[in-house]
């Protein structure tokens, strides 16, 4: 069973914004990218794992001179996948478990 998680296009967005109070504008950056907060939160430590960007005194900065690499090398991203794919199962054993008893 392949599961695909579906990353805003932060990158993108990341670069309109190099410096970016995430204490304050956290709630402003998930209504942008139209996203729950919990993925921008999710989305956000991604990217410092990567060191895409940094995060200081609650202060986002972009780091022009990172090094290109995939999300999917990223262990906060292989869990989240990981934690989906539990879910997907426990929802399947679920209605397993509903239809046996029809």
């Amino acid at each position: 069973m392949a599961v695909a998680i579906s990353m805003p296009n932060s990158t993108k967005t990341l670069y309109q914004f190099p410096e970016f109070d995430i204490r304050h504008k956290l709630s402003q950056l998930s209504d942008y990218l139209k996203i729950p907060q919990v993925l921008s939160i999710k989305t956000i430590q991604i990217f410092q794992e990567l060191g895409f960007v940094q995060i200081e005194n609650g202060i986002m900065t972009v780091n022009k001179d990172a090094e290109k690499k995939e999300i999917a090398s990223s262990s906060i991203y292989q869990d989240l996948v990981q934690t989906v794919k539990d879910q997907e199962l426990m929802a399947f054993r679920d209605l397993c478990k509903k239809f046996m008893n029809i």
